[in-house]
């Protein structure tokens, strides 16, 4: 059996290089980042940090120039920031409107109407 080897791109030695080099394993493990601040948009706006959101998203912008800047460029570096960035604006953005922040615009649809139902089953419970 070990003399019929199957030959397949992945398997080669250039492939190999890239797999385990920084430049491939350095992104793949930072996509943690936006994939956590994603799953936290589910969760109450009142557990944010702003000062971590502020930070998080200054490191992605430089690490989006350094990705862009490094020669070869790493495209999966510059898209894991793309991500980031977008999560961490949003965010941002619950986190203001949260404190009062940003008054001005209009909260969610969604949290409107789960007021409106607490009122209205505020309203039978004392009838």
């Amino acid at each position: 059996m070990s003399r019929y080897r199957i030959k397949l791109p992945i398997f080669n030695e250039e492939w190999r290089n890239y797999f385990l080099s920084t430049h491939f394993l350095a992104p793949a493990l930072n996509w943690a980042i936006p994939i956590s601040s994603i799953l936290d948009m589910t969760k109450d706006p009142k557990y944010i940090s702003g000062n971590m959101t502020v930070a998080l998203s200054f490191y992605s912008l430089m690490s989006m120039r350094f990705a862009l800047r490094v020669n070869p460029r790493n495209m999966l570096l510059f898209a894991c920031h793309i991500v980031n960035m977008n999560a961490q604006l949003v965010q941002g953005f619950r986190y203001l409107r949260y404190h009062n922040k940003l008054s001005f615009l209009p909260g969610p649809v969604i949290d409107q109407n789960i007021q409106s139902n607490s009122e209205d089953n505020a309203n039978c419970q004392r009838k």
